[in-house]
């Protein structure tokens, strides 16, 4: 966030006014702004009482770790042991303005920008978001099972079977 931001006048008789929303104060040293949206407008007076002209400024102070969620659709595995049976859809929800990050097994990072879905596999997601000041959230870590294919059992009859029958002992392959 901003701490806050030295204003510098060419002659030291002049004045410094500012306004940040609560009438006009005398600037004297460095001062916090909160987080929000703030407009600052300043002038300077000299000794003769003559006024520049008003100038202002937008400044955005965002103080705080910026916030993401992941979701994932469906939102709990239909498999067993955690596993889901379908791809499932991967979401991450932030706040306007930020920006979500992640990486998948280690590659990455990747900027989100719109849902995607995971293969079969075992996938490690590690996501966090940024903000334009600088802001940087933890990572967090998710651990997703996906298995979509289900098993298949083939087998052949030793010796072949004659339209289902045969008249000898048989061995499975």
């Amino acid at each position: 966030g901003l701490v806050g931001s030295e204003m510098c006048i060419r002659d030291r008789s002049d004045t410094l006014y500012y306004d940040i929303g609560q009438g006009p104060l005398v600037y004297e040293s460095p001062f916090r702004l909160e987080h929000g949206e703030w407009e600052i407008k300043y002038w300077a007076v000299d000794e003769a009482g003559r006024r520049d002209q008003t100038r202002s400024r937008m400044i955005s102070v965002h103080l705080g770790e910026p916030q993401i969620k992941m979701e994932i659709y469906p939102p709990f595995p239909e498999g067993d042991l955690d596993f889901y049976t379908t791809e499932p859809e991967i979401r991450f929800q932030t706040d306007p303005g930020n920006t979500g990050w992640f990486f998948l097994n280690g590659k990455g990072p990747m900027e989100y920008i719109t849902p995607f879905n995971l293969e079969d596999g075992r996938w490690r997601i590690d996501f966090h978001a940024s903000h334009p000041s600088g802001a940087v959230s933890s990572t967090r870590t998710e651990y997703v099972l996906v298995d979509t294919t289900p098993p298949m059992l083939e087998f052949e009859f030793e010796p072949p079977l004659d339209e289902g029958w045969t008249d000898e002992p048989i061995k499975l392959t």
